[in-house]
């Protein structure tokens, strides 16, 4: 039976809580903006940067999530397609 290190699972964990609470800001910034927008209380300039805000904390999410990936790791570089 393998050992589980208490170190690197209370480190998942935090990477976890981090992720799920950068979600959740990305989720709530958006819905705001949207919803200040469809009432024509932002220009879409600042509907474009919130996107950008929110797409960034997305990323930042996913990569503390699953970690970094290099151009070399994948598969298919251009975009995930296959050439």
């Amino acid at each position: 039976m393998p050992r589980v290190d208490p170190v690197r699972s209370a480190f998942d964990e935090a990477r976890r809580w981090g992720a799920q609470a950068l979600f959740e800001s990305a989720s709530w910034i958006l819905r705001g903006s949207i919803r200040l927008y469809e009432r024509n209380r932002t220009p879409p300039v600042v509907l474009h940067a919130t996107l950008v805000t929110a797409r960034t904390l997305e990323r930042s999410a996913r990569l503390l999530l699953f970690g970094f990936r290099s151009v070399r790791g994948r598969r298919y570089p251009g975009r995930g397609r296959p050439r």
